[in-house]
Formats: C-alpha cells, structure tokens, sequence
C-alpha cells in the first residue's frame, strides 16, 4: 500500500516475516526482494548463510504505475546475469545496479539496490552453471 508507508516498513512486519525466512536453514541461500522497502527485508534475512537483494532500500518504493516499476527494470538484468555460467551472484548484482534503466527517469536513479550478507560471501557463489 503505497498510500501508508509507515504500516509497510513497521519494523514488527519486517521482523517476523524475516525470522519465519531465517528459520529455513539451506547450506546457502539467496533472496530476491522486489517489492517496495525491500531492502529492509533483504538487510533482515542476509545473515548467516543467506544473501539478501532487493532492488530498492528500506526507503524507498519497488513498484510505482505499470509504466514505472523500478523492482522489474532491476529484476531483468539481474536474471540474466544470475544465472550465467561463471557469473557471481555479487557479479550479477552489480551489473544490474549498473544497467539497469528506467526509461521514464533516465537521468536519475529513484532507487538503491541493496546487496546484504554475513557469512555467505557472494563474490565466491554462483547459481548459473
């Protein structure tokens, strides 16, 4: 709900919805957030053995109208490369920061996309084969 902002990034929400993730316990694992104050959710669950991505930070807003969803202009290249062979998932990250575009807002990056993690260093993981 993009009218109440507050209620979406309560941190109660955040923290429950973090902890129900974290008790997945994978010998790795990477979560993708797209929605609106994502990165507060990728910061919560990027601990341990996991990797948390969003593609815009605690602040700020995933999906605007059809024609401005920044959460699917990262989300493209970012799965074209995650899934690359011989592509990191911090390499995969980083060319979508970077090539991303908003065609309504070229000149200027509305979002942050957030890359969080503890012992799961995305620099040495690669899900593409």
């Amino acid at each position: 709900d993009h009218l109440h902002p507050k209620s979406n990034t309560s941190s109660g929400k955040i923290k429950d919805f973090s902890e129900m993730l974290r008790s997945i316990m994978p010998n790795y694992g990477v979560f993708y957030f797209s929605q609106c104050y994502g990165g507060a959710f990728a910061e919560q669950v990027g601990v341990g053995n996991r990797i948390g991505i969003s593609s815009s930070n605690k602040t700020g807003r995933g999906w605007y109208l059809p024609q401005e969803d920044e959460g699917n202009y990262f989300t493209t290249p970012l799965f074209k490369k995650l899934f690359e062979s011989g592509v990191s998932i911090e390499g995969a990250f980083k060319y979508a920061a970077a090539h991303y575009v908003d065609p309504l807002k070229l000149l200027t990056r509305r979002e942050t996309p957030q890359l969080f993690w503890q012992n799961a260093d995305p620099s040495k993981l690669y899900l593409g084969k």
